[in-house]
């Protein structure tokens, strides 16, 4: 496969709907094997990740009420809220340059975070203000 037709399939993979790299590794498995290809790429691609699924919960359900088990899950919780940390503190620095994103940004945190407001009606609310103050202005000439 060339680089063209690459970014082609890409390009497709990217429109349907699902995850991409499956769709990319059905596209793959059809051009080199036609259907037996597309289903030993879809199987290769998601056997492990169903297997170490599988595995990690019958671990869970197995010993999850152990002491150490729980403290391990609450550690692995606690890095996940730092990790989102940081990722939101890298992020604000390139985005959050203004007075205007910081507000939706605070919004969004407010209306979702705090108030438990439903995503899907945060966004209904703050993706218009938002699309308005983003929207290129005219120049004057």
């Amino acid at each position: 496969m060339g680089e063209a037709e690459f970014l082609s399939a890409m390009t497709m993979c990217r429109i349907l709907p699902g995850a991409n790299q499956v769709n990319m590794a059905v596209f793959a498995g059809s051009k080199m094997r036609r259907l037996l290809g597309a289903a030993a790429a879809l199987f290769g691609l998601c056997l492990m990740p169903v297997v170490l699924i599988m595995v990690a919960g019958f671990f869970y359900f197995r010993f999850k009420e152990m002491s150490a088990v729980k403290g391990v899950l609450h550690g692995a919780s606690a890095a996940a809220v730092a990790l989102t940390l940081a990722m939101v503190i890298q992020t604000g620095k390139k985005c959050l340059t203004g007075l205007m994103p910081v507000l939706l940004f605070a919004a969004a945190f407010v209306l979702n975070g705090i108030l438990r407001w439903p995503l899907p009606v945060v966004l209904a609310i703050l993706a218009p203000i938002s699309l308005v103050w983003a929207w290129p202005k005219e120049q004057p000439t």
